[in-house]
C-alpha cells in the first residue's frame, strides 16, 4: 500500500528552468504551442506524448483520470498495472493530497497557459516513508469531450 502522509509542497517553477530538466518537457511544450492544446489538430504529436502524459477531465469535484501513461511518475511509483486501472478514477485513490495537486488544472485552463511546478510529497511505501520530488508541466487541453488537463512529470534530479 502506498499513501501520502500529509507532507506536500507545491512550488511554482519557471518554465525555462523546467525545460532544462528533460527533453519530454520541451516536446510537450512545443506540441502545446503549435496547437494550443487542441489534440485533434496535431494528433500524431499528441499520440507520441501519450506514454509520458496523464490526462484528467475538468470537473469541479476531483479530476478523473482519462489516461495515465506508462512513463509517468505515477506509473513508476504505483506500477504499470495501476496506470492502466486508474482510468476513470478520481485522482489517486485514498490520497488526501489529491485535491491540492489537482487544483492547478482549473487554473491552467482558466489562464489557457501551461504551468510548471516542483512537487515534494512524503509517501509511505511498504511501511517506510520516502520524500519524493518531481517536476510537472500542466497543460490546458481541448479534447473532443471538452476541457482537460495534460500533466507531464519527471522525478527531480539531485540538482533540484
Amino acid at each position: 500500500m502506498i499513501r501520502a502522509t500529509g507532507a506536500l509542497r507545491i512550488e511554482p517553477m519557471p518554465i525555462e528552468r523546467l525545460l532544462e530538466e528533460a527533453p519530454v518537457f520541451v516536446e510537450a511544450l512545443e506540441w502545446h504551442r503549435a496547437c494550443l492544446g487542441r489534440a485533434a489538430h496535431a494528433s500524431d504529436a499528441f499520440e507520441a506524448l501519450l506514454p509520458d502524459l496523464q490526462l484528467f477531465a475538468q470537473v469541479t469535484e476531483g479530476a478523473p483520470y482519462l489516461h495515465c501513461g506508462q512513463r509517468t511518475t505515477t506509473a513508476e511509483i504505483y506500477g504499470a498495472d495501476f496506470a492502466t486501472r486508474v482510468v476513470g478514477q478520481r485522482d489517486l485513490p485514498g490520497e488526501p493530497a489529491a485535491r491540492a495537486l489537482s487544483a492547478v488544472y482549473a487554473e491552467a485552463a482558466a489562464g489557457r497557459r501551461p504551468i510548471a511546478q516542483h512537487v515534494r510529497i512524503a509517501l509511505t511505501i511498504g511501511g517506510l516513508t520516502h520524500l519524493v520530488g518531481y517536476h510537472r508541466l500542466v497543460l490546458p487541453l481541448r479534447l473532443s469531450l471538452g476541457p482537460a488537463a495534460g500533466v507531464v512529470t519527471r522525478f527531480a534530479t539531485g540538482r533540484s
